[in-house]
């Protein structure tokens, strides 16, 4: 066939061959990209978690901090007050304040 000035046929001279690299080639670039943006996104989204569960903690430090200087205060009203209504309001304050506290540090714990 070389003598008669026809070339074997190769991958790259051959239109079909050369399509069907091209094709074996885009199907395993296409596996790669998939398995590099699976391992990008779950990256992202285990930065994501973490970033969410330290503002959690933040939020919920910054809360239990709140709450535990109302709680003092509460108190310290509840040490000079005289009248029993007031006594009796500041002492429900407490117990709601002292179940938020609580629940500030639960969450808090939760996320650490």
């Amino acid at each position: 066939d070389e003598e008669a000035g026809v070339r074997p046929s190769t991958p790259q001279s051959d239109p079909r061959a050369r399509r069907a690299l091209h094709r074996s080639h885009s199907a395993h670039s296409s596996q790669n990209s998939v398995g590099s943006d699976w391992d990008s996104q779950s990256h992202q989204s285990h930065a994501s978690v973490v970033s969410t569960a330290s503002s959690v903690k933040s939020v919920a430090d910054e809360a239990l901090h709140a709450i535990l200087e109302q709680m003092e205060s509460a108190k310290a009203q509840l040490a000079q007050e005289t009248n029993v209504e007031n006594q009796l309001r500041l002492a429900n304050l407490l117990e709601k304040l002292a179940s938020a506290a609580s629940s500030m540090k639960k969450l808090e714990s939760a996320y650490a």
